[in-house]
């Protein structure tokens, strides 16, 4: 059963077209690589699974949370939807930037307590964790 399915995928800027019907879908614990040219739109088909960036068009399933992005503007429950599947995808950006401003710590919480609202003292208690490996 997969566990990410994109179906008929399109994204345009303006008049430029840059995704035009993806269709993919992902089985747990396959890996998949997404490879093409610089401007091919690979980090642009990411970004619209994870709705850092808004498709124009398709269908976007990831661990049974199904946004149809028809419309243009997303009902409540798609809104849901979308917080969920960000709740659960993560994105490795090709530059690997900090908040210079932040601590290591706040830019370590900064996530958890933004997307996840959590606690302030438990974002504080899992990033030590993880800093003290």
């Amino acid at each position: 059963m997969p566990i990410i399915r994109v179906s008929h995928l399109e994204k345009h800027f303006g008049p430029l077209h840059v995704l035009k019907d993806v269709s993919l879908t992902v089985d747990e614990r396959e890996v998949v690589c997404v490879i093409g040219r610089s401007g091919a739109g690979k980090s642009t088909l990411l970004r619209c699974i994870n709705f850092l960036e808004q498709p124009t068009h398709g269908v976007i399933e990831v661990d049974s949370l199904v946004v149809d992005v028809e419309q243009h503007r997303l009902s409540a429950a798609q809104k849901q939807a979308i917080h969920d599947i960000r709740l659960r995808t993560g994105m490795v950006f090709q530059e690997f930037n900090l908040f210079p401003h932040l601590s290591v710590i706040d830019n370590l919480i900064e996530a958890p307590i933004t997307v996840k609202k959590q606690p302030r003292d438990q974002a504080i208690a899992i990033a030590e964790k993880y800093l003290d490996k």
